[in-house]
């Protein structure tokens, strides 16, 4: 997924909006940015999005994050994922590490 943070005007407020292009009908892509939606709303319960397509296929899709309030976006390289041991790694849990800067 590739994105961007903007500010835009919608009427007389001014409000933030992150937009990242993807292929939603890839599920991983997809349900990372429902993640990615569900970690910012622990952060801003105002926080809205929606998908826009640009297609009948979904390969051209972007997803658009709305908020009142800036949309702090932490830099995702410095989360360490690790694989667990398990019989099956296709299903084998992860441990997620990130260490906070604010």
């Amino acid at each position: 997924m590739d994105g961007h943070k903007t500010a835009v005007t919608h009427g007389s407020r001014q409000i933030m909006q992150v937009r990242f292009k993807l292929d939603a009908y890839n599920p991983a892509e997809f349900y990372g940015a429902l993640g990615l939606l569900e970690l910012l709303s622990q952060q801003d319960d105002g926080i809205t999005s929606h998908f826009e397509s640009d297609g009948a296929t979904g390969a051209n899709s972007t997803f658009v994050l709305h908020s009142d309030k800036d949309i702090p976006l932490p830099d995702l390289r410095a989360i360490k994922v690790t694989a667990k041991g398990f019989s099956d790694s296709l299903i084998a849990p992860v441990l997620i590490e990130a260490t906070s800067t604010s």
